[in-house]
């Protein structure tokens, strides 16, 4: 019967846990020796087991300061307590990141632009089922792979298989250089989904992902599925130029030298004030809430943990704790370069330097494709959304409503009551995610049912 070995706090010896590991992991007929932590991927498996050791982490110790090793069934995996104490509430939300799907990766090999880079990635645990849907996410500032923890339950239960990416800096991801970065993740989309095997996705971004989403869209447009292309827009990155906002206009006339600081910022945030809740792009808008009230908090009762984990709400909430940790201790080091490069303060945004001409160009390049199916793009925005406001949201959808797009591009945009630049998307009862996964699924089937 297989068996997952995991890790949960206990014990200070990790160096002595990973030996007793080689010595007497259930099931495992052969053991690699565990000589350089800081390979690709430490995870290690044999026929009929598996065991997560702290993947892309220099240091087994800096990740999981105190550790033990506990061996699991993995049914057990998500299955709430009715009566936890505070040890089964930490080994139940550190088993949950265990699974090997939320911990791969591969090498992007040397070219004359870059470095041999590492690429890290997860999917939803459904991906091998390849009759679904496939979504490709581009998250927000400082979003890294633990994304998919929050997608899993839902993408399994509505029937999408969703895949997240390291950006360069990020999690296990390899840091370039700021001028790098889009080229980067735009060589990287095609290197991982040949690695999963997959050839069409839907595109899904939040807040800063949509530099990424759009660059696709000119650059990579061939992912999508030509006979029902699909890109969502959650909350999407607007420049203050257009937006106007208070808050980022104070960021975007910070000197340049300021940003030095910001990772630091970030994690004072997250592990101090407001632990990350799904996603490690939220610091600013925490920030902002500090000083200025906000509408449309995350629901955080027992039926929302359950509805977006599985579990029980204490189990959440040290799911979250972990994750603000396990984010910061793997690799924030182009966490500075992700502010300074939304913030246009060195680097450019690629194809979508201007997001008028940009679409413009867009609707020019769709005409003369004539793919099969129209490109539907979906517009999602924040009730109350401290990062863009009213008039970054008035921009956004004004570029896309401009003359020439509704011939070739069908755009729908849609204001959720209730929700704020972060809960638009984590709020799963008030949010855009559940109704972006059912459209992706319907959308798929529907095409399947015509034969195309």
């Amino acid at each position: 019967m297989s068996r997952w070995l995991i890790l949960c706090h206990r014990h200070a010896s990790a160096d002595h846990q990973l030996e007793q590991c080689e010595r007497e992991f259930i099931g495992a007929r052969s053991i690699p020796p565990m000589k350089h932590i800081g390979s690709p991927s430490v995870s290690f498996s044999s026929r009929r087991s598996m065991v997560v050791l702290c993947p892309f982490t220099s240091r087994l110790s800096l990740l999981f300061s105190t550790v033990s090793l506990t061996t699991v069934m993995p049914e057990t995996i998500s299955a709430p307590s009715t009566e936890q104490s505070p040890t089964s509430i930490t080994s139940e939300a550190v088993r949950f990141f265990a699974p090997r799907h939320y911990h791969q990766s591969l090498w992007l090999p040397a070219n004359n632009k870059h470095e041999r880079l590492r690429l890290t990635f997860p999917t939803t645990a459904n991906f091998e089922d390849e009759s679904l849907p496939a979504v490709l996410f581009a998250g927000p500032m400082f979003d890294t792979r633990y994304s998919a923890l929050t997608f899993n339950k839902l993408a399994g239960e509505i029937g999408v298989r969703v895949i997240c990416v390291d950006r360069p800096g990020l999690g296990g991801a390899t840091p370039v250089n700021i001028e790098q970065r889009i080229d980067v993740w735009l060589e990287a989309v095609p290197a991982i989904l040949a690695r999963l095997g997959v050839k069409h996705v839907s595109l899904l971004s939040h807040s800063a992902g949509t530099l990424d989403s759009l660059n696709m869209l000119s650059r990579l447009r061939h992912i999508l599925d030509p006979k029902v292309p699909y890109a969502a827009f959650l909350a999407p990155w607007v420049h203050n130029d257009h937006s106007n906002v208070a808050l980022t206009k104070i960021i975007a006339n910070l000197p340049t030298g300021a940003f030095s600081y910001w990772s630091g910022l970030s994690k004072f945030v997250n592990q101090s004030i407001m632990p990350v809740s799904g996603w490690s792009g939220g610091v600013i808008s925490s920030v902002s809430g500090l000083f200025s009230e906000q509408t449309g908090t995350i629901n955080d009762s027992e039926a929302a943990a359950q509805e977006k984990y599985g579990v029980s709400k204490a189990v959440e909430d040290q799911i979250d704790t972990l994750q603000g940790k396990y984010v910061f201790t793997e690799g924030m080091s182009d966490a500075n370069d992700e502010a300074l490069l939304c913030g246009k303060k060195v680097g450019g945004w690629g194809a979508c330097e201007d997001y008028m001409k940009f679409i413009e160009q867009l609707c020019l390049d769709e005409r003369a494709r004539r793919s099969e199916g129209k490109l539907r793009v979906r517009l999602h925005f924040a009730a109350s959304d401290v990062m863009i406001g009213e008039g970054g949201r008035k921009y956004f959808e004004k570029c896309w409503n401009q003359d020439g797009v509704a011939e070739v591009v069908d755009v729908r945009s849609r204001v959720w009551p209730e929700t704020n630049h972060d809960s638009v998307s984590l709020e799963f009862r008030k949010g855009a995610i559940r109704p972006i996964f059912e459209e992706i699924r319907r959308l798929h089937d529907e095409a399947r049912a015509r034969g195309t």
